[in-house]
């Protein structure tokens, strides 16, 4: 008997946390105090490092700040000085960014180890550590 279905990693293919990710590069430079600049990846992310080039302070969050939550419930990491980086081992198809107001334009590099999981394959991350 012939099988002939192609396999199709998912999120919960251990393979494709354990091998060493595509790399992916991008980032802002320009953005502004008080907005919010949303970056999405072409493929489900294994893990994520991103840099503060510039000294002005931004918040990382993995949903929309805009309803306020997510800012007010603190479910973002700050990043404030030049050269601070974090990475996060985390699956994700996008990343938000966002400055508080004052100061000039904030500049950031993000760079992303992608699996092979399409990014339709991963869920939004919504609720407790997220927005609430």
């Amino acid at each position: 008997m012939a099988f002939n279905k192609r396999f199709e990693p998912g999120l919960g293919y251990v393979g494709a946390y354990q091998v060493s990710g595509h790399p992916h590069i991008t980032g802002s430079t320009s953005l502004a105090a008080s907005t919010e600049e949303k970056f999405v990846f072409p493929m489900v992310t294994k893990s994520l490092t991103i840099i503060n080039n510039n000294g002005e302070d931004f918040y990382v969050h993995f949903m929309s700040g805009s309803s306020g939550a997510v800012v007010a419930g603190l479910h973002y990491i700050p990043l404030t000085t030049a050269g601070q980086t974090v990475t996060i081992n985390a699956k994700c198809r996008e990343l938000y960014c966002t400055a508080p107001s004052g100061g000039s334009a904030r500049s950031l590099t993000i760079y992303a180890e992608l699996t092979n999981i399409l990014p339709d394959q991963m869920h939004p991350l919504t609720g407790s550590g997220h927005t609430d």
